[in-house]
């Protein structure tokens, strides 16, 4: 009644088995997959899953292990820890 409007705004919402969902490519039609639970005979299985009717679905779990296994190609070599702490120190002081 007072002229404004309500503000709408999204809530980023991730289940903690679907960090990646909104992040990954379908390989078959290039759009984004998105996630979702199934439920089994006697739990949930997560899924990533694409938007469009290709039809693609691969287990979340598998996903999420082989993004865990391709960031640790990124981790500094023990060795090069020390020699990047020299440095930051040095920068900071």
């Amino acid at each position: 009644m007072s002229g404004r409007k309500k503000v709408n705004t999204s809530k980023i919402v991730s289940l903690d088995q679907l960090p990646l969902r909104g992040f990954l490519v379908c390989p078959l039609c290039g759009r984004n997959l998105t996630g979702s639970p199934s439920k089994g005979k006697s739990k949930w299985y997560h899924y990533y899953h694409c938007v469009s009717p290709c039809g693609y679905r691969s287990k979340a779990e598998t996903l999420n292990e082989n993004f865990i296994q391709l960031i640790k190609q990124f981790a500094p070599a023990p060795a090069m820890k020390e020699i990047y702490a020299k440095s930051w120190n040095t920068i900071i002081t």
